[in-house]
C-alpha cells in the first residue's frame, strides 16, 4: 500500500465543492448569516466560535477551510470567545447531563458531512462537545431541569 505525502494527506482533509455546498445548507437550518461577517484575514488569524440563533449550539472552527466557511455565520462586531472546558471527572462524578435529541441529531448530520468519526465528550451541567479533530468542535448546552 503507498503511503501518502504529506501535501496529499493534506488535500484529502479539504472539503469539494459538493460537500462545501451540504455544510452550508445544513448550517443555514440553525445558523444565521452574519450582516457583516467577519474578514477571511481576521476569520484566519482569530479563534471564534459562532453561536445558534437559538444559543443552544456553538461551533469553533478548527481548520483554515472550517474557519472560512463558518466566517460567513460570524458578526464582524459581535465575535464570542472560545471557552475552555475541562471534561475531567472525579472518581464518584458520573455524567448525567441532559441534551436535547433534536439537536443531537442536528449534530451527528453535520458531522456526518465533515468526517468519518467523531469524539463526544459530556460531563453533568456542562455542556457536551462533538468533535471531529480536524475541522470543526461543537458544544451542546445541557437542557435546564425542567425541560
Amino acid at each position: 500500500m503507498e503511503e501518502q505525502t504529506q501535501p496529499q494527506q493534506k488535500e484529502s482533509l479539504r472539503f469539494n465543492l459538493n460537500q462545501e455546498t451540504k455544510i452550508l445548507k445544513h448550517l443555514s437550518k440553525k445558523f444565521e448569516y452574519a450582516s457583516e461577517p467577519i474578514t477571511e484575514e481576521v476569520a484566519l488569524s482569530e479563534e471564534f466560535l459562532i453561536i445558534s440563533s437559538c444559543h443552544v449550539i456553538g461551533i469553533e472552527p478548527l481548520s483554515e477551510q472550517a474557519k472560512r466557511l463558518l466566517s460567513r455565520f460570524c458578526e464582524k462586531e459581535s465575535r464570542h470567545k472560545v471557552p475552555s472546558m475541562d471534561y475531567s471527572l472525579n472518581r464518584t462524578e458520573s455524567p448525567t447531563g441532559l441534551y436535547s435529541p433534536d439537536y443531537m441529531l442536528w449534530i451527528m448530520g453535520f458531522m456526518a458531512l465533515t468526517s468519518p468519526s467523531v469524539q463526544l465528550m459530556i460531563k453533568s451541567d456542562y455542556p457536551a462537545t462533538v468533535t471531529d479533530g480536524t475541522h470543526f468542535k461543537i458544544l451542546l448546552a445541557p437542557r435546564a431541569g425542567g425541560d
